[in-house]
C-alpha cells in the first residue's frame, strides 16, 4: 500500500473483444451508484507493466492474459 502523497506506478487496461469493451464496475457510495471504469492494477518497482497484469488477472480473477499489447 502506497503513503499519501506518495507516487504510484500503474497499468491501465482496455479489455476489448471485437468492438466491445470490458469495463470495471464500482460503487460509489457517496452517491449511491454504479460507475464504470477502465481497469488498472499497481505496478511494483522493477516489475515489467506485463507481469504485473498477468498476476493481477490471475489473483484477482483466475484469468490467464493473452494478445498483450503496449
Amino acid at each position: 500500500m502506497h503513503k499519501p502523497g506518495e507516487s504510484r506506478v500503474i497499468v491501465l487496461v482496455l479489455i476489448r473483444d471485437g468492438k466491445q469493451v470490458l469495463p470495471s464496475e464500482g460503487y460509489d457510495t457517496i452517491k449511491k451508484s454504479n460507475f464504470y471504469r477502465i481497469l488498472d492494477c499497481g505496478v511494483q518497482f522493477g516489475e515489467p507493466s506485463h507481469l504485473a497484469l498477468e498476476g493481477e488477472f490471475e489473483e484477482e480473477i483466475q484469468a490467464d492474459l493473452s494478445n498483450i499489447r503496449y
